[in-house]
């Protein structure tokens, strides 16, 4: 990957931006124009060529993101599109301003911090809104297409800056388990959120999504990997044993009842856990703040924007850059539908001269447009990627996918949660080895309430208060 992008056609779309390249796809962010100077931010997930051969990958590709396009709802990342460019399939996908619970993890954990109870208890509730539309979506015959998402994770729950929650990845798990990553069928990079019944070899059903979402919730609620370990067998092995302990074990704002509700979406038999997630949903109400919900949604926005507010500026010069590139190409090469056919199916085309000539048509090069105060070169990184279905180089524009210039791709995408394990439990959601002694509870997000309940400013004026950038690459990292 080079360490400055230079922004290019790629059929009837400009990408501005590579945001990341993984085990089974890169990713972009795009800007597609249109008539009346209409113009979008989107992402774009292009499969790897690799992939793009393999028979049995492709049909199963194309089923899979037919079921994803026709995907509609608030807390699900919707699929726009869906072609084939050259040799290399791709999907067109809702841009999230936002980053994803990975993410979260990690920024809390460097910080000692443990994510506030009523914070979890809404994110996992609006993910169950996701997960009941899905679940229960028939076609236009009225037949049921039992869709199951099987990669619910902290990679692919997307938090928006302004509070909302995103569903992303539907329908790319299956695919995933025939890429490189995975054995017998299961992604083992994320194993420990796999139901029991799939590392039984059992089909996936609804209520495995919601073991999943249940191992989500309880380290939203402590801060800890529930399952993680150093050897994905070991995960395995603790989820089929059932080895873990309540939330309220480390966090003592968690309830008693709230720790039965959590046993029971983990539960080792589907049929003892919620009957659907729409069951899930109204049992988490049950334990939220019963004040507005608009109410926490805007303290998590004001949490969200004193984390990542830095490194959100530099991803947002970073697109403002690509984007003026391509809408001064866009002017210049005329209707992007055009320039494709005189192109010829010749994949991605760098915007400069060169194009010009093939098209031409001759002016200035659109691509010396100076950059964007503090944008820098790209400075690769690893780590594991839900939106990328397995280890990958990632940098450019954070990951995540809304519209930035009006918002995973996971992606969302996101750095690694990683984190020392050490003993039976598994070590704390960070990326720097810390560790608290036995007993120790991270202090919750103080910030985020007054003493009397009511959300707490974080905010001068009317401006949110940012943390100092945290890597000196000057990048927005994933």
């Amino acid at each position: 990957m080079s360490s400055e992008f230079t922004p290019r056609i790629y059929g009837k779309y400009y990408l501005i931006d590579r945001i990341a390249v993984g085990g089974m796809a890169e990713v972009y962010a795009a800007r597609s124009f249109s008539t009346g100077g209409f113009a979008k931010t989107l992402v774009i997930k292009r499969i790897l060529e690799r992939y793009s051969t393999d028979a049995a990958f492709v049909s199963m590709f194309i089923d899979e993101a037919k079921i994803s396009v026709g995907l509609q709802h608030g807390n699900v990342v919707q699929v726009y599109d869906f072609g084939k460019i050259k040799d290399s399939y791709y999907l067109a996908m809702e841009w999230v301003d936002g980053r994803d619970i990975k993410r979260l993890f990690s920024k809390l954990s460097r910080r000692k911090e443990v994510m506030p109870v009523d914070f979890a208890l809404y994110i996992a509730h609006e993910a169950c809104k996701a997960l009941q539309y899905a679940h229960n979506l028939s076609d236009l015959s009225g037949t049921p297409m039992g869709i199951v998402h099987q990669d619910i994770s902290p990679s692919n729950l997307v938090l928006s800056f302004n509070g909302q929650v995103k569903v992303v990845d539907f329908g790319i798990a299956a695919t995933q388990a025939l890429t490189n990553e995975a054995k017998d069928g299961i992604n083992w990079g994320k194993v420990q959120y796999v139901a029991p019944e799939r590392l039984r070899s059992k089909r996936a059903t609804p209520r495995s999504d919601l073991f999943s979402l249940g191992v989500v919730l309880h380290e939203m609620l402590t801060g800890r990997g529930l399952f993680r370990a150093r050897e994905p067998k070991q995960s395995a092995r603790r989820i089929l044993a059932g080895d873990y302990p309540p939330p309220s074990a480390f966090n003592p704002n968690v309830s008693p009842e709230l720790d039965r509700m959590v046993a029971r979406a983990l539960a080792l038999d589907p049929k003892d856990r919620f009957v659907d997630a729409g069951d899930m949903q109204e049992a988490l109400f049950t334990h939220m703040d019963q004040r507005n919900p608009q109410l926490v949604q805007r303290s998590i926005s004001l949490l969200m924007q004193e984390l990542f507010g830095e490194e959100r500026k530099i991803q947002m010069a970073r697109l403002e850059h690509g984007s003026r590139v391509a809408q001064e190409f866009h002017e210049t090469l005329g209707d992007v539908f055009d320039a494709e056919d005189r192109l010829g199916n010749r994949g991605i085309v760098p915007l400069g001269p060169e194009l010009l000539e093939a098209l031409g048509r001759k002016a200035s090069d659109p691509t010396d447009v100076p950059m964007a105060p503090g944008v820098e070169p790209v400075v690769p990184n690893t780590g594991p990627s839900g939106l990328l279905g397995g280890s990958g180089q990632t940098g450019g524009a954070s990951g995540s996918i809304s519209d930035p210039l009006s918002s995973t791709m996971s992606g969302p995408l996101s750095a690694s949660m990683s984190g020392a394990l050490s003993g039976p439990l598994s070590g704390p959601l960070d990326g720097e080895g810390y560790r608290a002694d036995p007993g120790d509870f991270r202090r919750p997000y103080s910030d985020a309430r007054k003493p009397d309940g009511r959300p707490r400013p974080s905010v001068q004026g009317s401006r949110p208060q940012a943390l100092e950038p945290e890597s000196s690459t000057g990048r927005a990292p994933l």
